[in-house]
């Protein structure tokens, strides 16, 4: 009982990897060659780091639209199909700059 009383003793806070957007990139190329040491022959890249994250990107733009053509624009029933909160969905589409063009088609 006492270990545990003197362990939470030192706290570190460390911000959210969103607000660390540099750390992403060095994050991606430790993982790609972790990832790679374990194949017999190398999958990716570590430069192909950047790469990845634009298809990322371009893949959840990709879902995101077609969740609203399925759901007719309607963006609640969009999310839910995708299993997120009309909150997560409305933020991805503003991350995306999703909001102005889902706008103009409605």
């Amino acid at each position: 009982m006492d270990l545990f009383y003197r362990m939470g003793v030192v706290s570190i806070m460390l911000p959210p990897l969103r607000e660390r957007q540099g750390d992403l990139e060095i994050l991606l190329q430790h993982f790609i060659s972790r990832y790679n040491q374990t194949q017999v022959d190398q999958a990716y890249s570590p430069e192909s780091a950047p790469n990845l994250m634009e298809t990322q990107k371009s893949r959840e733009q990709e879902m995101i639209l077609n969740a609203l053509a399925r759901s007719r624009g309607n963006a609640a029933r969009a999310a839910r199909s995708l299993g997120i909160s009309p909150q997560s969905f409305h933020y991805k589409m503003k991350n995306l700059a999703l909001i102005e063009k889902h706008l103009c088609k409605i």
